[in-house]
């Protein structure tokens, strides 16, 4: 395989995502103490593209599927107070409990 080809074949094995993009997607959810746990957070005001990165970027990592589950935001004071337009609760088992996991 030359060199082309075998960066190619990584690049589709990345989703066509550069390996920063992925780790920094990926660090924004993951407990921060054990990346191996399972995740459960919120994201706020994040753009189509940047959850569908996340959500590559969880299952890369962890061999896991996340769910995305759009909040209602209709008379959150809080969000309304920072401005929030958009949050996002992320949710996955894991790398531990998924099927590369210990």
């Amino acid at each position: 395989m030359s060199k082309e080809e075998t960066e190619a074949y990584v690049k589709s094995l990345m989703g066509g995502y550069k390996e920063e993009d992925l780790q920094a997607a990926f660090n924004e959810v993951k407990d921060q103490n054990d990346w191996k746990a399972a995740i459960d957070t919120v994201v706020v005001d994040k753009t189509d593209e940047e959850l569908a990165l996340i959500k590559f970027a969880v299952r890369f990592y962890t061999a896991t599927e996340c769910k995305l589950t759009e909040l209602d935001m209709t008379g959150a004071k809080e969000a309304c107070d920072n401005n929030v337009r958009r949050a996002t609760k992320v949710k996955a088992v894991g790398y531990r409990m998924g099927p590369a996991g210990p």
